[in-house]
C-alpha cells in the first residue's frame, strides 16, 4: 500500500472508518466505493471530490476505467 497511487476505500459501518484514515495518512488518493450511499465526514466543509475519487454504487464496475483516466497532472492537483 505504501507505493500505491490509489487506494480503495471499501465501505464499513460508517464512512469515517479507520480505513479512510489509513488511506489519507499514507498519502495515496482514496477511491471511495458506494459514495452515494455514505455521508462523508465534514462534507459541509470538505470538498471530497478535490482529493478523492467518489464512486457511486451503480458505477462500481467502472472503477478501473475511472482511475485509469486520471492524468498525472490531475493526480498531482488532487494531492
Amino acid at each position: 500500500m505504501w507505493a500505491a497511487r490509489f487506494c480503495l476505500g471499501p465501505p464499513g459501518k460508517a464512512s469515517w472508518s479507520f480505513r479512510l484514515a489509513e488511506v489519507l495518512e499514507i498519502g495515496c488518493l482514496s477511491v471511495i466505493l458506494r459514495a452515494d450511499k455514505q455521508k462523508m465526514p465534514f462534507s459541509g466543509a470538505v470538498d471530497w471530490n478535490s482529493f478523492a475519487v467518489l464512486v457511486d454504487d451503480s458505477d462500481t464496475a467502472n472503477v478501473y476505467d475511472r482511475v485509469k483516466s486520471i492524468s498525472m497532472e490531475q493526480e498531482l492537483e488532487m494531492h
